[in-house]
């Protein structure tokens, strides 16, 4: 009598390769995604900084003493997310934040990259790169000694 031979499967060893296999695919467009989705967010943050920064800077050159706004320009002022102070060193500066998700960013007269953090009560930022020039805004340079 002739035996029937079965048909070859897949072992354990196989399913688990094919396993892990897709999991390592899953994590690099996971990782991938993440990536794209965080310059996206980044790239959306500059932009609306820029945004803000011309419309101020629109609101200064239609000054007749060529000084910052003392309040927000009206187009926005819609947007909660934004606080704005004006330099205390006769309107020559200013520094504005953003506040979204928990997260605060700023950026100055000086200094239009968006920072993290608040300008809320700062004086002046030294960003310790070794220039003494104060990208606050509020024009509080200072001086290298023994640098």
């Amino acid at each position: 009598m002739k035996s029937k031979r079965l048909g070859h499967g897949f072992t354990i060893v196989e399913l688990l390769i094919v396993v892990v296999v897709i999991a390592i695919l899953a994590a690099i467009t996971l990782i991938a995604y993440n990536g794209i989705r965080d310059r996206a967010l980044s790239s959306a943050l500059k932009y609306e900084f820029v945004q803000a920064a011309k419309a101020i800077e629109a609101r200064r050159s239609q000054s007749a003493t060529s000084t910052y706004p003392s309040s927000l320009p009206s187009n926005l002022q819609t947007n909660t997310a934004y606080s704005y102070y004006a330099a205390v060193n006769n309107g020559q500066g200013y520094c504005l934040v953003r506040t979204a998700n928990g997260q605060s960013n700023f950026i100055t007269n000086s200094s239009t990259t968006p920072t993290p953090g608040s300008c809320e009560g700062l004086v002046g930022w030294w960003p310790l790169n070794g220039e003494s020039r104060d990208l606050s805004g509020f024009g509080e340079d200072g001086t290298i000694n023994n640098g």
